[in-house]
Formats: structure tokens, C-alpha cells, sequence
């Protein structure tokens, strides 16, 4: 398969990996070893894990540290299919690479993916996705509402800085189907806050 610039792409077994050059053979260390990326990912001492729909694992990876997660299915096809995918067109994490690399190269703020990995299992896969942790970060729902919420000062700045970042995605032609406050990240930085979207699976 073709992928972007600075990633390579391997086959292991049953398993398929794109990942960026540099970590490519980590990853097929690390799915050889535990039999999947995030099946590694929950398995490391340094690892903490994040709740959502699914599991989410931050881990050390080689160069940086890693956001690791399982592609789930929602709604009421998960009761029969569970995270079981068909195989049919392109991947979802590879095509998620894809989208994440062209919004990148159009400025716009997402978490790098460093590795895509999908299980071929039949006429089905899984898949596995890792992308560049950001640090020092909180969600727009978590740091509006609840106990975490920002100082009032601070949630105006977060809410400015995700306009923005939300004209330049719709400004570059980027459509993100599942765009919630749960799928855009404030950065705090010294020279201010930094909005990132992410989940970009299905976007285009």
C-alpha cells in the first residue's frame, strides 16, 4: 500500500503495519511480542490507561509518548460485530493516516499518528491506532463543565483558540462526522492555549 511521506509500511503475519520510518520496526517488535499494539500498550509498566468507549493507552513509545487505541464499532451493529471490521475498501486506521497527513500539511493541529495496524482475521479485520500524545491538554467538555473546569479567563482563551482551529478545518475543507467537544483538545503553552482536533476516523 502507499503511504505518506516518512512512513513506511510492513506486513507481520496476519497483521499490516503503516508507521512512521522510524518506529516501524518497533511496532512489529511490540504486535510480535503481545500479539496486537494495544494489547502491548495495556501491558507496559509505564502505561496509563484512559477511559472512553473504549480503553485508551498512554504509553512510552520509541521517540515520544503515545496515544494507543482500539477502533471500537458504535451503535447497534457493536452487539454483533463487537470491534470486528469488513474487510472491504480501505482501512479505517490507514485512511484515518491519510486524512490526518493531508489536514496536517494544511495547517491544521492534530496529533500525529505514528503507527496504524490492522489484524486481517477472514473476511474481517481490527485495527489498532497510535498518535502523538499532547501533553498539558483537556478536552473542550472537561475543562467547560464539571469539576475540571477552567478559570473563567482561561475557558474564554480555550473556546477563542478552538474558533479558530475550527474555521481553519472548515476554511481547508476538512469534514469531521463526529466533531464534539470531546474530539477537540486545548494545549496549555506558555505563549497561550492551542486547540487540536482529533478522532479523525471517517473524516475527509
Amino acid at each position: 500500500m502507499r503511504v505518506p511521506a516518512g512512513y513506511e509500511h510492513r506486513r507481520t503475519g496476519a497483521a499490516s503495519i503503516a508507521a512512521l520510518s522510524g518506529d516501524l520496526g518497533f511496532v512489529a517488535d511490540a504486535v510480535a511480542a503481545a500479539g496486537s499494539l494495544h494489547d502491548f500498550a495495556s501491558q507496559q509498566p509505564g502505561s496509563k490507561a484512559l477511559a472512553g468507549r473504549g480503553t485508551v493507552y498512554v504509553m512510552p513509545g520509541r521517540s515520544c509518548t503515545w496515544v494507543v487505541r482500539r477502533f471500537l464499532r458504535g451503535g447497534t451493529v457493536a452487539g454483533i460485530l463487537g470491534d470486528r471490521y469488513l474487510a472491504v475498501g480501505t482501512p479505517r486506521p490507514f485512511a484515518e493516516l491519510m486524512v490526518s497527513e493531508r489536514a496536517r500539511d494544511r495547517g491544521i493541529r492534530t496529533p500525529r499518528v505514528t503507527a496504524a495496524v490492522v489484524y486481517g482475521a477472514g473476511p474481517f479485520y481490527r485495527a489498532d491506532l497510535a498518535t502523538e500524545f499532547v501533553a498539558h491538554a483537556d478536552d473542550l467538555a472537561d475543562l467547560s463543565l464539571g469539576a475540571r473546569a477552567w478559570p473563567l479567563e482561561e475557558r474564554v482563551g480555550a473556546w477563542r483558540a478552538a474558533g479558530a482551529m475550527l474555521r481553519m478545518c472548515f476554511e481547508s475543507g476538512l469534514v469531521h462526522p463526529d466533531l464534539n467537544l470531546k474530539n477537540v483538545l486545548i494545549e496549555r503553552t506558555a505563549s497561550g492555549p492551542v486547540a487540536h482536533v482529533i478522532d479523525l476516523d471517517r473524516a475527509h
